[in-house]
């Protein structure tokens, strides 16, 4: 391991980025969809929705293809492993398959999870009761005990480790909406002390029922597509999805000749402790990790010219980040002699929806998307803007712009915040 010294001067850099989106399967595919304010948000079909307030979500389809050929006759899998094949897959590949540079026993896998193979154990569940009553299911199937193999969270994991010979530390945090956010800087901290030198992190969480449920039942979700910082906005929606990145030291990935633009900076973890599902409404906890991850990359607040917003459309969510992200560049205003403003900041899940677990490592790939490309992400469906939410929200379309840091704010229920720091290569000093 390297010492304290050595490992403060560690750059880590992004290689390679994968993704599944209600917007697309692959990179290109959803930030096309972002930067065209395209919104995925619509009818869901994967279970019966007709006893919900709510219709709505950003479900993924037509996956099936994208899948590897060697993964599409197992199965146990659930959807929520063939997310995390497909996007696993063309990061490493767009990483230029690190597996076949470095020692299997030096790639970590840390994934953020959420509800696992839940739809298909709900599909065991709903078969197995009606051949209880002695009927069918609509379809005809019977309950298979095959259905509950994947329904651990941490079975995506076990299986991008087994499917791609990855045999280093492995991890799976579940920490709701932070989930995979959380993955990405754990991952970090693996490459950059030295324990490891690669990383495949992200995140994988898919629609079910229970969740689908469970936010109807807090009247939480919009019967609409969701309006994030909008006056009018009435919850969130909700959506699925995986993303994942691909981690090295910066010198080690130029010595294999990969290309270093994009990095991450710093991030921070920190527990909130104000209430089970809502925030401070000052926004103190989310203040707090944001100021933490920046100086966890030795970076100010003036340095940040983005943010990808957390942006759940919820009334208390959106209010407490906004009251953060003015606490959190006070001081910038005040600093600066010229005009200056706050970054301006959007909201992906007012495309795609929220997809709990997988949210941030989506939201992430999405940042470093905006930093390659220099455009800020829109915040669709926008009309009046909430004045307790006084932000540039990007409404509606996207905008190029000229920035080399941008944060990631992931807040989960319990409190549990993580802030994500990236950046374009030559902003580190």
């Amino acid at each position: 391991m390297n010492d304290d010294r050595n490992q403060k001067t560690q750059s880590v850099a992004i290689t390679g980025m994968g993704i599944v989106s209600p917007l697309g399967c692959d990179v290109a595919s959803h930030w096309e969809g972002i930067t065209a304010g395209r919104c995925a948000i619509g009818p869901i079909d994967l279970f019966d929705t007709s006893r919900h307030r709510t219709h709505l979500g950003g479900q993924v389809h037509d996956f099936e293809s994208r899948v590897p050929a060697q993964a599409r006759s197992i199965r146990y899998l659930s959807r929520s492993d063939l997310f995390a094949l497909i996007a696993a897959a063309e990061a490493l590949a767009q990483a230029g398959c690190p597996q076949t540079h470095y020692r299997p026993e030096r790639i970590a896998v840390v994934v953020g999870a959420g509800v696992g193979g839940m739809l298909l154990a709900e599909r065991f569940v709903s078969r197995y009761l009606r051949s209880q009553a002695g009927s069918l299911c609509p379809s005809g199937g019977k309950a298979n005990p095959l259905d509950l193999v994947s329904y651990s969270p941490n079975y995506s994991t076990d299986v991008l480790a087994h499917f791609f010979g990855l045999h280093g530390e492995r991890a799976t945090l579940a920490t709701a909406c932070s989930s995979s956010s959380m993955a990405i800087g754990w991952g970090y901290d693996l490459v950059r002390s030295g324990r490891v030198d690669c990383a495949l992190v992200g995140g994988t969480d898919t629609l079910c029922e229970l969740t689908y449920a469970g936010f109807n039942s807090l009247r939480s979700v919009d019967p609409e597509p969701c309006r994030p910082f909008d006056a009018r906005r009435n919850g969130l929606s909700l959506g699925e999805g995986a993303g994942f990145l691909v981690l090295e030291r910066a010198e080690d990935a130029r010595g294999r000749r990969r290309g270093v633009d994009l990095l991450v900076l710093g991030y921070a973890i920190r527990t909130e402790c104000h209430h089970m599902t809502a925030p401070d409404p000052a926004g103190k906890g989310a203040a707090a990790v944001m100021k933490a991850a920046l100086r966890n990359g030795g970076l100010v607040a003036s340095d940040v010219g983005y943010i990808n917003a957390h942006g759940t459309a919820t009334p208390q969510n959106d209010i407490a980040e906004a009251a953060a992200i003015v606490d959190v560049f006070a001081n910038r205003l005040e600093a600066c002699s010229t005009e200056a403003k706050i970054p301006p900041l959007s909201s992906t899940k007012s495309q795609i929806g929220h997809a709990l677990g997988a949210a941030g490592a989506l939201e992430a790939v999405t940042t470093a998307c905006a930093l390659r490309h220099q455009v800020l992400p829109p915040t669709i469906h926008h009309e009046q803007t909430d004045p307790r939410c006084p932000l540039d929200v990007v409404p509606n379309k996207a905008r190029p712009a000229s920035f080399s840091v941008a944060l990631s704010n992931s807040f989960a229920f319990g409190g549990n915040n993580c802030a994500l720091v990236l950046g374009k290569s030559e902003c580190k000093k």
